[in-house]
């Protein structure tokens, strides 16, 4: 399956135009239309990584190379809360109440998790 294919099995999967998608992706919409007009052949794993970030539901190996499943199966993991431990920016669970005068904040300085959203994970404050 050439990458053109592909590109178009993931627009069709969610509704939305190329340059959308693009954005949605954090690429320029030209890395993507390359694709779609063939200049570009495959999805370079580059662009399946930006894909996968905000699109998990594909298979990486579906991205590069058009074979196998093009969705992950996501039956074993359904209904389970998944915190990331190893991406994201740190949550801190803080209840701040009526400042620091008499009550002291004894919260850990570890987070409780990371929020792995790729606009928070672009943060740098």
């Amino acid at each position: 399956m050439e990458g053109k294919e592909i590109i178009a099995l993931i627009l069709s999967d969610l509704g939305i135009k190329a340059p959308t998608f693009a954005k949605s992706i954090g690429l320029k919409y030209q890395r993507i239309l390359d694709i779609q007009t063939g200049k570009t052949q495959k999805v370079s794993a580059a662009v399946a990584d930006a894909i996968i970030e905000t699109y998990p539901q594909y298979n990486r190996s579906w991205l590069i190379t058009g074979d196998g499943e093009r969705l992950k199966d996501t039956t074993s993991t359904a209904g389970q809360l998944s915190k990331n431990l190893s991406r994201g920016v740190p949550y801190y669970n803080i209840d701040f109440l009526g400042g620091f005068d008499l009550i002291f904040n004894d919260s850990s300085t570890v987070p409780e998790y990371l929020i792995d959203f790729r606009e928070f994970n672009r943060a740098t404050c």
